[in-house]
């Protein structure tokens, strides 16, 4: 079964479900139909950090990070949202990790080669003719060694937009433990000696509407021992400090409605007023909004250079998904996204510009496409 179309092979409001679509990303979306897909995971390339095509290729125009401007690389990230915008479901989600840089110009180093061992094209003219020319440009947040902030410029545009940023999530590659000095985690070496070592990315949750799908119950966390046994004991005592110096006091008024509440609806185990204990179910607590997800090996001959570990996509599809529902990525590069999807029992929709990521994104997909639930092999 192929699972890899052309960009042409796609007519107007079409949704190809459980395709993955080789061609430009923005083209393709205008073809879907609106409201019609339940999330969308994705992560755009990275502004200044490598191509994906051959420089002969016909569809290099299209390329994404290699702009002359970041404010450029900034509009196009922001319409590509915008149409994914349009094809979300009303109450869906999307969640897009965008990596930052810096305005300096570099020149390839040890990563870049093995990139090139993978025929990932380096364009060292970018990372030094043009960001020398941004760093003269005379724009302050483009000098030399000025972070960029990317993430941040297209979330803020996005809510000037109109739409939703509900929060930053905190991709954490690599932790310091201070004053242990020790690390957990692993990340890309960075040979620099008056800054800390980047080991984090963002992931924007955006939304169209106030309400949105979701099953967070999945995905709680454990808690700690410590929260166990303090859910044991009455409302701490902070509150009832009435002085002016008590930076709590101001919401007493709102705790005493909460807790006259908490007792009409029978949530009171025992006490009254500040003293009571909370009936508390204690099924686990939301994620945190910084994350360090599982990493899994992968071969240099098999690996998108950029690709997700599948934790990542994991953790969306199961607390923002169902079954059956349609998970869309417009880079989906080695397939990730909808290999999980499909692993999770969701379809998936993908587009890749680089035919021979898509490929290796089919082989990856292919087999699970092919299994066959109990109930199939019953009927």
């Amino acid at each position: 079964m192929e699972i890899v179309l052309s960009e042409t092979e796609v007519k107007e409001g079409q949704l190809p479900v459980n395709k993955i679509i080789c061609g430009d990303a923005l083209k393709v979306l205008r073809k879907f139909p609106s409201d019609s897909v339940d999330c969308i995971i994705t992560s755009p390339p990275y502004y200044g950090q490598r191509s994906y095509l051959p420089k002969d290729s016909e569809l290099k125009k299209f390329e994404i990070g290699l702009e002359e401007h970041p404010n450029i690389y900034i509009e196009k990230i922001v319409t590509i949202v915008e149409e994914c915008m349009r094809i979300l479901k009303k109450e869906g989600n999307m969640f897009l990790n965008i990596g930052d840089t810096w305005a300096t110009a570099t020149r390839p180093g040890g990563y870049d080669r093995l990139n090139q061992q993978k025929n990932i094209t380096i364009d060292e003219g970018h990372r030094t003719e043009i960001r020398a020319k941004l760093n003269k440009s005379g724009e302050n947040w483009l000098k030399e060694k000025q972070k960029l902030f990317l993430p941040y410029r297209i979330a803020i545009e996005l809510q000037d937009r109109g739409y939703i940023v509900r929060e930053d999530i905190i991709w954490v590659k690599k932790l310091a433990k201070y004053p242990e000095k020790e690390t957990i985690g692993a990340c890309m070496p960075f040979p620099v000696i008056d800054k800390f070592v980047p080991a984090h990315e963002v992931i924007l949750h955006i939304v169209k509407s106030k309400k949105v799908k979701s099953f967070i119950d999945r995905i709680r966390c454990k808690l700690k021992d410590s929260t166990l046994e303090r859910a044991k004991y009455p409302v701490s005592s902070t509150y009832k400090i009435q002085s002016d110096r008590n930076p709590y006091f101001s919401q007493r008024k709102g705790m005493d409605s909460y807790f006259k509440k908490l007792d009409e609806l029978g949530k009171v185990v025992e006490g009254d007023n500040w003293n009571v204990v909370i009936e508390s179910k204690l099924e686990g607590a939301n994620p945190t909004s910084c994350i360090m997800f599982k990493r899994e090996h992968h071969t240099l001959a098999e690996s998108h250079f950029a690709k997700f570990p599948l934790s990542l996509p994991q953790l969306f599809i199961e607390g923002y998904t169902d079954k059956n529902d349609i998970v869309l990525d417009p880079f989906i590069g080695s397939g990730t996204t909808g290999m999980v999807a499909k692993m999770l029992n969701r379809n998936f929709i993908g587009i890749e510009i680089n035919l021979e990521y898509c490929k290796i994104a089919e082989a990856r997909i292919k087999p699970y496409l092919e299994q066959k639930t109990l109930s199939e092999i019953l009927d």
